[in-house]
């Protein structure tokens, strides 16, 4: 006669594993390959409910899963009540007596080891049935990963330059254009009837342009004037407009060239060089 444990097994992750492997190696039902995805990078949790199940001395547990959030999708009810038998068949092998009645998924973020290209990948691959036979070039992945690079250097400089106007703002009587403050007015106005995304921060500049930036700095000039060389105010403007528009570009998709890059990374350095965000700058950011 059998004894059973009536409880979970000690280690959830070895158990865990166990069940991947009788997927990958003994399942045969047509949802084989959905239920290996379900279970990528997932984690598990067995919770008994307190009752004794249908089943002569066995338990009632409930199982729960932590699942990757694009994986919710290839939940259906075919496939939980497949889980749910395997994961019984599991534990009865474990000697455990848990009578599973019920799944619960839950979701979780991509695990931090995933780069970002992985997981592209992985999505496209698993969208291939839904996206009407339309081919998805492999150049689109390359390219996306330049404007990406791209990106985050105008993102640094962008919120770099917000940071050098907060900190002279700080020390000066800094006046914004009419233009600008319009558009702060209005970008706030438009988060507050959004509740759902995330505060811009706790200063108007995070609520202006990146060109309008630069409209700060110049219609202060006799504050930020001693920052930039030679006095120049038309120095700092080329580089910013240079460097929004291709921001925008990026922004609708588009795609720049190689000679572009290069002028964002040389407007990047040569920016943060005017600003002093060096290590041994002593007042610091």
């Amino acid at each position: 006669m059998t004894s059973y444990t009536n409880e979970a097994p000690d280690d959830l992750q070895v158990f865990l594993n166990k069940l991947k492997l009788y997927l990958d190696k003994a399942y045969s039902k047509p949802d084989k390959e959905k239920l290996k995805r379900l279970l990528a990078s997932a984690k598990i949790d067995i919770q008994k409910t307190g009752r004794w199940g249908s089943i002569h001395a066995h338990a009632e547990a409930k199982v729960v899963f932590y699942v990757l959030y694009k994986n919710l999708e290839l939940i259906t009810p075919g496939v939980k009540e497949n889980l749910k038998n395997i994961t019984y068949q599991m534990l009865q092998a474990e000697n455990c007596g848990l009578e599973v009645t019920d799944l619960e998924f839950f979701p979780v973020a991509s695990p931090e080891n995933v780069s970002v290209e992985e997981e592209l990948m992985e999505t496209i691959e698993a969208a291939k049935q839904v996206t009407n036979g339309i081919n998805l070039p492999a150049e689109l992945i390359a390219k996306g990963k330049e404007m990406s690079e791209a990106y985050l250097y105008i993102y640094f400089v962008e919120n770099a330059l917000r940071l050098f106007i907060e900190k002279i703002q700080g020390q000066k009587p800094l006046d914004f254009p009419r233009d600008v403050t319009r558009t702060i007015e209005k970008n706030k106005n438009n988060e507050a009837q959004s509740r759902f995304l995330p505060l811009r921060g706790n200063s108007d500049l995070f609520y202006c342009d990146f060109v309008q930036l630069q409209q700060i700095i110049v219609h202060n000039w006799e504050y930020f004037k001693e920052y930039f060389p030679q006095q120049d105010q038309h120095w700092l403007r080329v580089k910013i407009e240079d460097m929004y528009r291709v921001r925008n570009l990026i922004a609708h998709c588009g795609y720049i060239s190689k000679e572009e890059l290069q002028m964002i990374k040389s407007n990047f350095k040569m920016i943060l060089r005017q600003l002093k965000f060096q290590d041994n700058d002593k007042d610091g950011f």
